[in-house]
C-alpha cells in the first residue's frame, strides 16, 4: 500500500522531465528594417549611426529570443511543479481514505472485543467453559 519515496533534485526534474506538445514555444523570427540614409546625403557619422542600430537590433531580437526561451523554461518548470503538487494532493486525499477506514476498523476491532469480553464474563458467571 505504500509507495516508495524517493527524493529528486527540482534540477534533475526538470531536465529529465520529457516536453509535453501542448507546451512548444513557437519562436518567431523578428525582422527589423532600418532606415539607410540616401546616398548623397551620407557621411561618415550617419554610417556608424546605422551600424549602430543594426547591432542594437540584433542585440535586441537575441535578448527576445533568450527571453522567450527563458520563458519557456519557467513555463515548464511551473507546470511541472503544478503537477508535482497536484500528485502528491491525490497522494493524501488517498492516504487520508485509508487511514479514516484504518479506523473505523480498530473501532469496530474494539467494540467485538469488548463484547467478546462481556460474552466470556457472562459465560463464566454461568460456569460454562
Amino acid at each position: 500500500m505504500e509507495e516508495p519515496t524517493v527524493q529528486f533534485s527540482d534540477e534533475d526534474l526538470v531536465d529529465n522531465f520529457p516536453p509535453m506538445d501542448d507546451e512548444r514555444v513557437q519562436l518567431e523570427d523578428l525582422e527589423f528594417e532600418v532606415e539607410r540614409p540616401s546616398e548623397g546625403l551620407e557621411d561618415e557619422g550617419s554610417h556608424s549611426s546605422a551600424k549602430k542600430e543594426s547591432k542594437g537590433a540584433e542585440k535586441m531580437r537575441k535578448s527576445t529570443t533568450k527571453d522567450q526561451v527563458q520563458a519557456f523554461h519557467l513555463r515548464k518548470s511551473l507546470n511541472l511543479l503544478d503537477k508535482m503538487h497536484e500528485e502528491k494532493d491525490v497522494f493524501i486525499q488517498k492516504t487520508k481514505g485509508e487511514l479514516h477506514i484504518c479506523r473505523q476498523r480498530m473501532d469496530l476491532l474494539n467494540k467485538q472485543q469488548e463484547s467478546l469480553a462481556a460474552e466470556i464474563a457472562t459465560e463464566k458467571e454461568a460456569n460454562n467453559m
